[in-house]
């Protein structure tokens, strides 16, 4: 299945992009809250770093869900550095990383897609 919404440039469109993930997730087996916090944090870096409106769309089938996050930004983010200890931010793509199946970043022409994936029965310990 593939879910596909078009959100503003607002504070208030990443918890719309969580609940948009959290409404089509229905009876996926992995973990929902996993694909709602790291669709969060991709959705709060368009807004804040992108500033840009941004498409959130989300692949589901039995073993695998994929989140893309497209903005405007042409700037593509390579592996995260681990923010200063007194930093208030930063730790967004750590979050990706260190949680998601897969990750990465796509330039665009116009822009750029962020995405991750989560297997349904990924074992984060391994």
């Amino acid at each position: 299945m593939r879910y596909h919404e078009h959100l503003p440039l607002d504070t208030a469109s990443v918890p719309a992009a969580r609940e948009f993930v959290r409404l089509h997730l229905g009876g996926w087996t992995g973990d929902h809250h996993i694909v709602e916090l790291l669709a969060t944090e991709l959705a709060t870096n368009a807004v804040l770093h992108a500033h840009s409106p941004f498409t959130l769309t989300l692949y589901i089938d039995e073993k695998c869900v994929r989140v893309e996050v497209t903005d405007a930004s042409g700037i593509v983010p390579d592996t995260p550095e681990p923010p200063k200890p007194d930093a208030t931010g930063g730790r967004g793509l750590l979050l990706v990383e260190a949680l998601s199946t897969r990750w990465g970043g796509l330039a665009l022409r116009h822009g750029k897609t962020m995405w991750f994936e989560l297997d349904a029965l990924a074992d984060l310990d391994a």
